[in-house]
C-alpha cells in the first residue's frame, strides 16, 4: 500500500465490513495520470473532506454534508460496490493526491429500474481539481473497462437535471 491508500495492481484492495476484511471485486485501473482504486474504509476521511465543500455539494445537497452524513454514505458506496460484480466505486489518485470518486453502478435513481447491462457512472472531485481534465480522464477509464468486461451493446447519457451546462473557465 503506498501513501494514497492505494493498492499493489495486483492485489485487490479489501473493505472492512461486519468485523472482518472481505476482497472488493474491482479492479484498481489507471490512465496517464489516475489511479482508480476500489472505495474502502481508509478513503473515509477523503470522502469527508470532499463532501464538506458546499461549493462540491450545491446541485446535490445544496450544503455541505456533515460526518455523519458521509459516514453513510461512504456504507452506501461500499454496498453498492457489492450488487455487481466489478462495479461500484473508486478513489482517484494523481501523484499520490486524493482527487475525487468515480463510480460505475447499476441505475439507482426513482425513475431507473435495474436493468442488466446498464449502469450509471458519475464522478465528484474536490474543487481544487475542477477543469484539469481529471473527470473526464476517469470516467474514459471507467467507460473503457465496462465495455470490455461486461460486453455491453452501447451506452446513452443524461445529465444530472440540476446540473449546469458548463460555461466558459
Amino acid at each position: 500500500m503506498n501513501p494514497a491508500g492505494t493498492p499493489d495492481a495486483a492485489r485487490p484492495m479489501s473493505t472492512r465490513g461486519a468485523g472482518q476484511n472481505r476482497p472488493v471485486p474491482q479492479p484498481v485501473l489507471r490512465t496517464a495520470r489516475l489511479t482508480l482504486a476500489p472505495l474502502s474504509d481508509e478513503h473515509l476521511d477523503l470522502e469527508a473532506e470532499l463532501d464538506a465543500d458546499p461549493q462540491v455539494m450545491r446541485y446535490l445537497t445544496g450544503r455541505a454534508s456533515t460526518r455523519a452524513e458521509v459516514e453513510r454514505a461512504h456504507q452506501r458506496r461500499l454496498a453498492a460496490a457489492r450488487e455487481v460484480p466489478g462495479l461500484g466505486f473508486w478513489a482517484g489518485f494523481a501523484y499520490e493526491q486524493f482527487i475525487g470518486w468515480w463510480l460505475l453502478r447499476p441505475p439507482h435513481g426513482p425513475d431507473q429500474p435495474k436493468v442488466a447491462g446498464e449502469a450509471d457512472l458519475g464522478y465528484r472531485l474536490l474543487r481544487r481539481h475542477w477543469r484539469s481534465g481529471y473527470a473526464t480522464e476517469g470516467a474514459h477509464e471507467l467507460i473503457r473497462y465496462g465495455f470490455k468486461t461486461s460486453g455491453w451493446p452501447g451506452s446513452s447519457a443524461r445529465p444530472w437535471p440540476s446540473t449546469p451546462r458548463p460555461g466558459p473557465p
